[in-house]
């Protein structure tokens, strides 16, 4: 397939008509010219598989049962370059990939959403997520997924992981919680995930923060992970 907007593209390197499409792909955006241009070019390659999110793929988002379907490629390796100033840079690292589709963004109940995905550094990857609101007597609705470094995925029921705000941001006249506890228990896992860089809000259509993490252990401080954050109706 191939699917682009002007200057922006996102095209499979895959020929096989009965094969992941997903696996190999060349992402590429440009604007500007001379000095001004910046962009990118990356060849993401899939080191491990899809992943189904919550049922297979059903991802369940408050207690009455409302829900989207919900599917992942967080084994991707990046290599490309990147252009800034005019200048070229090669660059390489870890992506992931959400591709999620619902008839309902939020139920009436729910003010918004926050949302983790975190590359491990043992290899394990981590999906988490919180609806405020919607949850079982008026609480809010967490869900998420531990996924092997094989890439078999473990679906987390909303007891078994818990998303508390440490502290907040000032941005654009907004307080936006940028250091967070994420516990899961049945993985051994208690650690304090933070935003390096604040400013990080997109003013669109459906405004929201969005930016890099950094997971570190509660209690060692070791850096355990790097990973991703989205945060709406802030």
């Amino acid at each position: 397939f191939r699917a682009w907007l002007d200057d922006w593209e996102l095209v499979t390197r895959v020929e096989a008509p009965d094969a992941d499409t997903f696996e190999r792909l060349t992402l590429t955006a440009f604007d500007g010219e001379g000095e001004e241009r910046a962009g990118y070019r990356l060849d993401l390659t899939a080191e491990g598989p899809l992943v189904l999110h919550g049922d297979a793929g059903f991802s369940q988002k408050s207690a009455d049962g409302q829900g989207s379907m919900y599917v992942s490629q967080p084994f991707w390796r990046v290599e490309g370059e990147v252009v800034l100033a005019g200048e070229t840079h090669e660059v390489n690292g870890r992506g992931w990939l959400d591709r999620e589709w619902s008839s309902q963004l939020l139920g009436p109940e729910q003010a918004g959403w926050d949302w983790f995905s975190l590359h491990l550094d043992d290899g394990h990857r981590l999906m988490a997520f919180q609806l405020r609101g919607g949850g079982e007597a008026g609480g809010d609705y967490r869900s998420g997924t531990w996924i092997s470094p094989e890439g078999e995925p473990r679906a987390l029921a909303p007891d078994e992981l818990a998303l508390t705000p440490l502290a907040t941001s000032s941005v654009v006249g907004r307080e936006v919680p940028t250091r967070w506890r994420l516990e899961v228990p049945a993985a051994e896992l208690d650690l304090i995930v933070e935003a390096p860089h604040a400013e990080r809000w997109m003013d669109t259509t459906v405004p929201y923060w969005e930016g890099e993490v950094i997971a570190r252990g509660r209690d060692s401080d070791r850096r355990l992970g790097i990973g991703y954050l989205e945060m709406t109706g802030y």
